[in-house]
């Protein structure tokens, strides 16, 4: 499914350098101008690393330093669980955002390094069966695992990347579909996301 998503991005990349700008794209091709402002918000659900689920949430608020590249500030809020039992992370930090194309369906590019805290509480038991084959014959093996988090907070700091195609509702309004990585202990954690964007201040 990851390699699918991915090589419909690429396609879809290369699709929309192709296009040439129209009448009506007149409001898009002014899009991310040096000196306007960008907030949005992107979130995603897929299987966790640790526990069975993740889903995140990500808020971000940048300025555009040069015509399609913005610098900015990023929050996360990713929580993973199976069952009783939740980890939940909160981090904050810089975010680089550009946009490859000052068109209606811009591709782009992110990257973000966040620092902050990662707790697990709740508590879960489950009864295990394994067959071990023997000299003697097979040997079935009954046990029980746990899993118990204490609560207690930890510093974390987490790289997170993505790339995505943004397509503009109007000239100001904007819907992200991207394919999200970030970096967890020594696993990544490859996630797609929906998102939405605003851009606020001058174009030209």
């Amino acid at each position: 499914m990851k390699k699918a998503l991915l090589l419909c991005f690429l396609c879809l990349c290369g699709s929309l350098q192709a296009q040439q700008p129209s009448k009506t794209g007149n409001a898009f091709t002014s899009a991310y101008a040096k000196g306007s402002w960008s907030v949005g918000i992107h979130a995603g659900y897929s299987k966790g690393l640790i526990l069975e689920n993740n889903s995140t949430a990500q808020l971000y608020a940048g300025y555009f330093i040069a015509n399609r590249l913005l610098l900015g500030l990023g929050a996360s809020g990713s929580q993973e669980w199976f069952r009783s039992v939740r980890s939940q992370t909160y981090t904050v930090g810089p975010i680089a955002r550009y946009q490859i194309s000052r068109t209606r369906f811009s591709p782009f590019l992110t990257a973000s390094y966040q620092f902050g805290s990662r707790s697990l509480s709740g508590g879960e038991s489950q009864t295990t069966t394994s067959i071990v084959n023997t000299p003697n014959g097979p040997v079935t093996i009954n046990g029980t695992a746990r899993i118990r988090g204490t609560g207690v907070s930890r510093s974390v700091g987490v790289f997170s990347g993505g790339a995505g195609v943004s397509a503009g509702i109007s000239a100001t309004l904007r819907i992200d579909l991207a394919l999200s990585y970030q970096q967890w202990l020594d696993q990544p954690l490859i996630q797609p996301q929906l998102g939405i964007n605003y851009l606020i201040g001058k174009k030209y």
